[in-house]
């Protein structure tokens, strides 16, 4: 498994743990690692949690432009040997569109892993407020959401420059998730 040169971007609504398994891979890939490997890794949750800002306005051409400026970021790191983990909402399929652009730019693939899970267990994670009204569009305007969550995975299509893997998170323990990640194809056979 050759884990340099990778991008693992993860993406799912707010509850689903995102940070939880985003940590957690960083962990374990670190334990494959020599210690002087381990500054290669890069984690970039708080990067895009303090970007929500900017995310917040809701508008196709903001979170379009937001992930082009993730994406070079990203693929830059990547092309240098390095790994990246990133944890951001992704809720539009132009940004795929985006991604797909600039990752085959520098003949990169990044992973993006969509977490799902069901609304009881969103209800069950949620202690502050009940996460599924505001997915179903009861609630609107929350980590740059004005209308339901709709999956990714029909923008992955044939000849784009992604890896793509949905997990859903439900009856996982983080580490299984983690597990789950790391055994796709495109990680076993890099």
């Amino acid at each position: 498994m050759n884990l340099t040169s990778r991008v693992f971007w993860f993406t799912g609504i707010t509850g689903v743990g995102k940070t939880a398994v985003a940590t957690a891979l960083k962990h374990k890939i670190q334990s494959y690692l020599k210690p002087e490997e381990c500054n290669k890794i890069r984690e970039f949750d708080s990067y895009l949690t303090s970007a929500n800002r900017y995310l917040s306005r809701s508008d196709r051409d903001g979170q379009v432009d937001l992930v082009l400026r993730q994406s070079l970021l990203f693929s830059e790191i990547a092309h240098q040997g390095g790994i990246v983990i990133a944890s951001s909402i992704l809720s539009d399929h132009a940004c795929i569109d985006t991604m797909d652009m600039i990752f085959k730019r520098v003949n990169i693939r990044p992973l993006l892993i969509e977490l799902m899970c069901g609304k009881q267990t969103l209800i069950a994670r949620d202690h502050e407020r009940n996460l599924y009204d505001i997915y179903s569009g009861k609630v609107t305007n929350v980590s740059g959401f004005d209308r339901e969550y709709t999956s990714l995975r029909p923008a992955i299509k044939e000849g784009k420059n992604i890896d793509y893997l949905s997990i859903t998170t439900d009856e996982l323990t983080i580490n299984e998730t983690v597990n789950v990640v790391l055994s796709h194809p495109s990680v076993v056979n890099a």
